[in-house]
């Protein structure tokens, strides 16, 4: 399948950044043959060229199986971590691989980003996709959770107690959430003396 561009505003095709790539090379080292002086190369597009991504997507599903044999061993599942934009590598065009690959659970670190992945395609809108936000929740974004069917993390009896507030105060609606319980970075997560109470 080849490399491809995923992301960003505008993207060239790996022949066109080959082809650049050669005329700037043929240029800095004097062996250019085409007899181009360095002004008929477009400075915008060398800039272009210094900073660009290409996702390589044959790699990615190649990851994903290797790191599926290791937690199959394990009987573990996986969840891919698609925060700020995958990591720069385009969230929904990575979720959609996830899900050809069979990984049906997304972590994002916002409720908008979670929301971009749940309205991207038919399929992220399935019963058995599941989205669970890593960042801190605010009440007023409880209605969101609910009603686009993303996991809320919880990470104090604060923010516990005001979830079940909210449900209870708007007909009992409900709210998958999961615990985030504090192993040892003293940063976020329950304290396991409030898991025992």
């Amino acid at each position: 399948m080849g490399q491809q561009c995923i992301g960003g505003e505008e993207t060239k095709s790996d022949a066109e950044y080959e082809a650049l790539k050669k005329q700037v090379e043929r240029t800095s080292s004097g062996k250019d043959d085409t007899k181009q002086s360095t002004d008929s190369i477009d400075v915008n597009e060398v800039n272009k060229l210094r900073c660009y991504k290409q996702i390589n997507l044959a790699s990615l599903r190649h990851n994903i199986t290797a790191i599926q044999k290791m937690a199959s061993a394990t009987n573990c599942e996986q969840i891919a971590v698609l925060k700020a934009n995958a990591y720069g590598h385009g969230a929904v065009r990575v979720a959609h691989e996830c899900l050809k690959q069979g990984i049906n659970t997304f972590a994002t670190a916002t409720i908008s980003e979670a929301i971009e992945l749940r309205q991207s395609n038919q399929e992220m809108m399935a019963s058995g996709v599941r989205i669970i936000v890593l960042g801190a929740s605010v009440e007023s974004e409880y209605e969101l959770y609910a009603q686009h069917r993303i996991d809320l993390m919880l990470s104090s009896p604060e923010a516990t107690e005001s979830l079940i507030a909210w449900c209870k105060a708007h007909d009992n609606r409900s709210v998958d959430v999961h615990l985030m319980v504090d192993t040892g970075m003293s940063r976020i997560g329950f304290q396991l003396e409030d898991c025992l109470d």
